[in-house]
């Protein structure tokens, strides 16, 4: 019987890594330090993003104007002043804290010097050339602040908006001889009353308090809000990073014993080399089984420590197990398709940290690479890219054991092709 031979290998080869404690810093420490940091370093404790209250300096010189029907506007008070400092709507008051300030040039300083955000400056024949439809407002806003700048950006065009679509209606209404309320004075004789209406509707026009001809009625759909920890991404991604290299390890231990001439003393024994062999990529492999069972045990109680949710790796514990089985063979394949191609196990570890590091990256280990086409096409050659998408697809998505079985069918096939090759040129060098 062989089996006791292939059993006492693989007890050896667990038993040797397991003593290390070089190779246990790297098992374990490093992976749930580093997935720790970045976890909290691209997480907030609410999950939400702060945005800065924007402070806005409006400069108003508008010296106004009496419109066509007698009625006297200052725009830059009416609107800019008066939305932006003094009555400052809900919600817009939590991102915008207007100022008045008399002088343009200071205005633009305290910008430059990040006293403000922007300055929004308005010139003194503003009023009177809206109504000639040459009205210019200027804003000078600090561009390095991306966030504040485009909310006083957007502010500011939809207040130019409003202007312009006021001045359309004015003029439709009564800045033409055929508009709606000069037609209906003229056909009615009462120019008193109309003339009452046109003053007390058009400015309507500009601030947008006319009724609308078409109301949308909004109904938002209550549900589960499905939070997306960061641990969640990076524990599965940098176990699996950490593991191959176990694998790797492990399986130049071949080299190892080949150069101290301890394979070729086997090999003089009646052990047959498919023991040896099968021996010692048993062993790799449950060292990798045993390495991602406890980081994902160890994970989720660090988690709970830091205050965060325990679903690091979700609840679907056969999923889990699918693929940390599948990711640990694939990660031995490449161990030992590496060791295979090395012809010294120093050679095997400069390949090893090199290949390894490239598949990683390729895989998304510490960025999501779905936005780049070119690396997203590129990934799928990544054993991490499969295993990866699998664990979060379960803890992150609910995904069932049905949904991740492609993940589990190709990480078999890469594992039946790293074995194959590698296999093949152990034999290859044995034989010599």
């Amino acid at each position: 019987m062989q089996w006791p031979k292939v059993l006492a290998i693989v007890q050896n080869n667990i038993y040797r890594m397991f003593n290390d404690r070089v190779a246990l810093m790297f098992m374990f420490l490093i992976p749930v330090g580093v997935s720790t940091l970045m976890g909290l370093a691209f997480s907030s404790d609410s999950g939400d993003v702060d945005i800065v209250q924007s402070k806005v300096l409006v400069v108003n010189q508008d010296e106004g104007t009496t419109s066509a029907d007698g009625r006297e506007i200052n725009w830059g008070r009416d609107l800019f002043v008066q939305l932006l400092v003094e009555d400052v709507p809900d919600g817009l008051n939590e991102l915008i804290e207007g100022e008045i300030s008399s002088d343009s040039e200071q205005a633009r300083e305290a910008v430059k010097d990040g006293d403000a955000r922007a300055a929004v400056i308005i010139p003194a024949q503003f009023s009177a050339q809206v109504g000639e439809g040459t009205a210019q407002v200027e804003l000078y806003y600090n561009p390095g602040s991306e966030v504040g700048a485009a909310v006083v950006i957007s502010v500011v065009d939809s207040f130019v908006a409003s202007l312009n679509n006021g001045q359309a209606g004015e003029q439709l209404l009564v800045g033409m001889p055929d508009g709606y309320f000069i037609q209906l004075a003229t056909e009615s004789g009462q120019f008193d009353k109309i003339g009452e209406v046109a003053e007390r509707e058009i400015p309507k026009l500009y601030t947008g308090d006319t009724e609308a001809l078409i109301t949308l009625d909004s109904v938002s759909v209550e549900g589960e809000v499905n939070e997306f920890d960061p641990l969640q991404y990076f524990a599965p991604s940098l176990a699996i990073l950490f593991m191959t290299f176990t694998m790797a390890a492990g399986a130049r231990g071949i080299l190892e014993e080949q150069q101290n001439w301890t394979l070729q003393r086997i090999m003089t024994t009646p052990t047959p080399r498919w023991v040896y062999l099968l021996g010692k990529l048993f062993g790799t492999y449950f060292t990798g089984i045993l390495q991602m069972a406890i980081l994902i045990v160890v994970t989720p109680i660090v988690a709970v420590a830091l205050g965060r949710s325990a679903g690091v790796w979700g609840t679907n514990y056969i999923g889990i197990a699918l693929i940390t089985l599948a990711i640990v063979a694939a990660g031995t394949g490449i161990g030992l398709l590496l060791a295979a191609i090395s012809k010294t196990a120093r050679q095997a570890d400069i390949y090893g940290t090199g290949v390894l590091l490239i598949v990683g990256i390729l895989g998304g280990t510490f960025v999501p690479v779905d936005t780049v086409p070119f690396l997203d096409a590129l990934s799928n050659i990544s054993l991490n890219k499969w295993g990866l998408d699998g664990y979060i697809a379960l803890s992150a998505d609910g995904a069932s054991v049905v949904d991740i079985l492609p993940n589990v069918g190709i990480l078999l096939a890469m594992t039946a092709i790293f074995f194959g090759v590698a296999l093949w040129r152990f034999n290859e060098r044995l034989d010599m």
